[in-house]
């Protein structure tokens, strides 16, 4: 209310606080704001920046996580889609953010027991962040682990393993 007050109601600094406040409420587990937070900072960053900025593109992925751990995976899917255009229009898919919302996609998949694509988009990622980041990075530690985990649902407990044995190397 400070914020809108002394900035005004559509300025982007407003939506980091916003959406910064709803990360905050989330990790605390109280979600009964944390989506209309998220909405509103998107809202934001589509006027003010604009659609195809890169700060629209994170938001509409903060909202596809919130959606997914809410069960909303349709909705989820949606907006990781539009974050993906939008991140490879602007950086191509050599980037980091693009690496992190294709697994964040795939997770969503993964969810949905569409392993088959899940894994797919899951193996992309992973090589990804190995190129972009490297092998000893946190986001690339993730991706392993998450296909570990993918890969223990489809029965594949070698392979499984292995992955989540590099994922604690990092």
């Amino acid at each position: 209310e400070i914020s809108e007050k002394s900035i005004g109601k559509d300025h982007p600094d407003l939506a980091v606080s916003l959406n910064n406040l709803a990360s905050l409420l989330q990790a605390k587990g109280n979600y009964a704001e944390v989506e209309a937070m998220y909405r509103r900072t998107l809202e934001i960053y589509e006027n003010a920046p604009g659609k195809n900025h890169p700060f629209t593109a994170v938001s509409l992925s903060n909202l596809g996580l919130f959606l997914n751990a809410k069960g909303d995976r349709k909705h989820a899917k949606v907006l990781y889609n539009r974050a993906l255009g939008i991140f490879k229009n602007l950086f191509g898919r050599i980037h980091p953010h693009y690496a992190s919302t294709l697994n964040n996609l795939a997770v969503v998949l993964r969810d949905e027991g569409d392993y088959i694509a899940a894994e797919s988009l899951m193996r992309s990622s992973l090589e990804l962040k190995k190129q972009i980041l490297g092998l000893n990075h946190p986001d690339t530690a993730k991706s392993l682990n998450d296909l570990a985990f993918l890969l223990k649902a489809k029965g594949e407990y070698e392979e499984a393993e292995a992955h989540a044995r590099m994922a604690l190397k990092i």
